[in-house]
């Protein structure tokens, strides 16, 4: 099933339940998706109200145990095979490496969801399978170059700027969406909670893009969307061109 892959988060219809933004647990925003409702995340628009819900993913050990024991169960092909080996090798570094106790909750739900993503396509298409599985070692690659470099799971700040002719420009929102997502349908872009410039997040480190978009003379223009490797350093940062 599709709403397997945020299943650490609550489904959330239109007004009638409250969304979260799955990787900044302390504080509940506005229009960050929850669950995947035909074949795209939801849902932008949706108010929040009350308390957070308990997030607490799976120990992260565990996590990447469980990756390794799925991907050993794909069928080996010449689409596959490397990414098979790449996946299992930087989970089996990283289960050696990692501190349950020290990973941050939303590193853990991450990692849970490049899970989800290869059990769900386990079930699924060979060219489903070979797309997820390149996605998904893309994504745990940087988490792996990440913690060889800093010696830990942590978060990292990615700081983008919006310029134009050199120069930065304010007040456009700028998005971010994590890009293995795609392989279970449209990924909703969540929102920086700042406008620019600069403006920041902080995320796990992983394969992300970026986008800014503004209202201008009530039209709304948008930037390229840029994909963007987050980790290997201690703030990754990107300028994004402006009209």
């Amino acid at each position: 099933m599709r709403a397997k892959f945020l299943k650490y988060l609550r489904d959330c219809p239109n007004s009638t339940r409250t969304c979260y933004n799955p990787y900044q647990s302390e504080a509940p925003v506005e229009g960050i998706y929850a669950s995947i409702r035909g074949g795209s995340l939801c849902c932008p628009g949706d108010r929040v109200s009350g308390p957070a819900p308990s997030l607490k993913p799976p120990p992260v050990r565990s996590t990447l145990s469980w990756i390794v024991e799925t991907v050993n169960r794909y069928p080996q092909s010449a689409d596959t095979k490397a990414a098979v080996e790449g996946i299992r090798q930087s989970a089996t570094w990283l289960a050696g490496r990692l501190n349950d106790d020290r990973t941050p909750a939303a590193y853990g739900r991450n990692m849970a969801q490049d899970l989800d993503l290869l059990q769900d396509a386990l079930h699924g298409s060979p060219d489903r399978q070979a797309q997820t599985l390149r996605d998904v070692l893309e994504d745990i690659r940087l988490k792996h170059a990440d913690c060889k470099l800093f010696g830990m799971g942590r978060l990292v700040k990615l700081e983008v700027r919006t310029v134009k002719d050199g120069r930065d420009v304010g007040g456009w929102q700028v998005f971010y969406r994590w890009l293995p997502a795609r392989a279970v349908g449209e990924v909703r872009p969540q929102p920086f909670l700042s406008l620019s410039s600069p403006t920041s997040v902080e995320l796990p480190p992983g394969a992300y893009s970026v986008q800014a978009k503004k209202a201008v003379e009530g039209k709304e223009v948008a930037s390229a969307e840029l994909p963007v490797p987050v980790g290997g350093k201690k703030t990754v940062t990107l300028e994004i061109p402006v009209l």
